[in-house]
């Protein structure tokens, strides 16, 4: 094969190449490893998680005082859980919004968190939503404002300042939080903070992954509902992204490229890459006012 052949046969495979991509360098298969978080731990690491966080959160409802299955919409998904600290006078409180795909999981496997948050001087209220395909997650969205707009109208009653209100989501629970923050209504204007664990921003890599097939995302909303794709209307507020070093480069790029666009609007946003941490072991580390995930929240809050 003579020099000219070499190179015309290695620009033919860059073709094949470029057009097997759906996304980025992915082809498909490769999208869909990236964005399946529970194939990249061992089976049984991820039943112990699910364990303990059965376990923490039933000790976490026994333990500490807690008002339970609040509505605050008409939904049948709209319900919260307020965990109240011991101390007198009016706490900083906790938002919390869980994870799972906007397809699973539920407030009573979360309530562990208030261990952690609690015994860090948050007034805790751990939030659900309607679940895909129950809802869109348009409605999500919306749920997720709504929460927040109750929370900041109620919670003085359950010992919760209205003044000092921080939203903590994990993975889907995280892009809910951030949405937050691309509202026009006065509930993002009162947020103080809002810390995104292993957030999604930029949703056309989950339209052409595996998890479209439950979540039916359109080119259209994808456009609508992507924090990458929006703009920031509450900047003042805190806005911490975090990302475990084990989950996968596509998963720091999401946080890099969306925390780029934002950074233009809110110069204060801060990033972190977790080391040794993947996408199960940021969430579990909740139950623990002292952990690293803990205490990196307090102190990019200015809560600690």
């Amino acid at each position: 094969m003579t020099p000219s052949d070499r190179q015309t046969s290695l620009g033919g495979l860059r073709e094949d190449a470029r057009m097997s991509a759906l996304f980025r360098h992915y082809d498909r298969a490769g999208l869909d490893a990236a964005y399946d978080n529970a194939r990249k731990i061992p089976v049984d690491t991820l039943a112990q998680y699910r364990r303990r966080w059965a376990e923490q959160s039933a000790h976490a409802r026994k333990s500490i005082p807690c008002d339970l299955d609040i509505p605050y919409g008409s939904g049948s998904g709209e319900r919260l859980d307020i965990f109240r600290p011991k101390q007198p006078g009016l706490s900083p409180v906790q938002i919390y919004i869980h994870g799972g795909y906007w397809i699973s999981n539920d407030k009573a496997d979360c309530s562990y968190v208030a261990l952690g948050f609690v015994a860090a001087g948050f007034c805790t209220v751990v939030v659900n939503y309607g679940l895909v395909p129950t809802i869109d997650m348009r409605e999500q969205v919306r749920q997720a404002r709504n929460a927040v707009t109750w929370v900041a109208a109620n919670i003085e009653k359950y010992g919760g300042d209205p003044g000092r209100i921080y939203v903590t989501g994990h993975s889907a629970g995280g892009h809910l939080a951030v949405m937050l923050l691309a509202a026009s209504e006065p509930v993002a204007a009162g947020l103080a903070g809002v810390t995104s664990l292993s957030g999604l921003y930029d949703l056309e890599p989950v339209r052409l992954s595996f998890v479209n097939e439950k979540l039916s995302l359109r080119q259209q909303d994808v456009v609508a509902l992507s924090p990458i794709h929006c703009k920031p209307r509450a900047a003042s507020a805190r806005l911490l992204l975090t990302i475990g070093e084990n989950e996968g480069e596509e998963w720091i790029r999401q946080m890099n490229d969306f925390a780029d666009r934002w950074r233009s609007s809110m110069p204060h946003v801060q990033t972190r890459v977790l080391p040794g941490t993947d996408h199960f072991s940021m969430r579990a580390a909740l139950d623990d006012a002292d952990s690293s995930v803990s205490r990196l929240i307090r102190e990019h809050m200015g809560c600690g």
